[in-house]
């Protein structure tokens, strides 16, 4: 998918299938819709090297990469790259397609 269309995407099982293709848990937990579901995709990026800013008042993530330590990056200042950024409806949903622009970046290898 393009980041367009990806972009696109509006809460409901449509977009929890397509995350949940990429984690290989099915049925498809409310990826979009519930933060606790939500939050596994934030454990996988993070299993992955990535980490996430959240920003709950606009519900704005980014995702970034490239760090061996990513936890401490924004202590030591280390170089990063941003690898997604998202605006959802909601906090969940932006996760959620954070996760989906992440792993179209940086697909498990």
């Amino acid at each position: 998918m393009t980041r367009d269309e990806i972009l696109a995407l509006k809460p409901g099982s449509g977009l929890d299938v397509l995350a949940a293709e990429k984690t290989l848990r099915f049925p498809a937990p409310a990826y979009s819709s519930d933060i606790r579901a939500a939050w596994e995709l934030v454990d996988e990026l993070h299993e992955r090297g990535m980490w996430l800013s959240i920003n709950t008042l606009t519900n704005v993530i980014h995702v970034n990469a490239d760090s061996d330590r990513p936890y401490l990056r924004s202590v030591t200042s280390r170089p990063m790259r941003l690898v997604a950024l998202s605006v959802g409806e909601s906090v969940p949903h932006s996760i959620c397609l954070a996760f989906l622009l992440a792993m179209e970046e940086q697909p498990m290898g």
